[in-house]
């Protein structure tokens, strides 16, 4: 029976204190999905301003008239979100939403 606890290490697995594996380990995974996050927003943002051109040149093909450069302008308003969705993004550097917003003073 001793041969088996020393094999298997059964105090050590008993205990719940986490390691410093563990905590290596849980750092390395939130690090890995912070910067995984900053580049899917960027990937999004990306695939925003290639889609919005599509679009506003479609506009401007389909119906060449000056009262297009009112929905023009609008899709310039929507790539302007986009651009502030990154700036927010990388000033909060993976926090919560809630405390970023928290913490700005206007």
């Amino acid at each position: 029976m001793t041969m088996l606890v020393e094999r298997f290490n059964l105090p050590a697995a008993l205990s719940s204190a986490p390691s410093k594996r563990d905590a290596e380990t849980v750092q390395f995974a939130q690090a890995a999905l912070t910067s995984a996050k900053r580049e899917g927003l960027q990937l999004a943002v990306r695939a925003r301003y290639v889609a919005l051109v599509v679009i506003a040149c479609l506009l401007l093909m389909i119906n060449p008239a000056w009262e297009q450069l009112y929905y023009v302008a609008l899709l310039g308003l929507f790539a302007l979100i986009g651009w502030a969705q990154v700036r927010v993004g990388r000033a909060c550097h993976g926090r919560n939403w809630h405390s970023c917003f928290a913490t700005w003073r206007c």
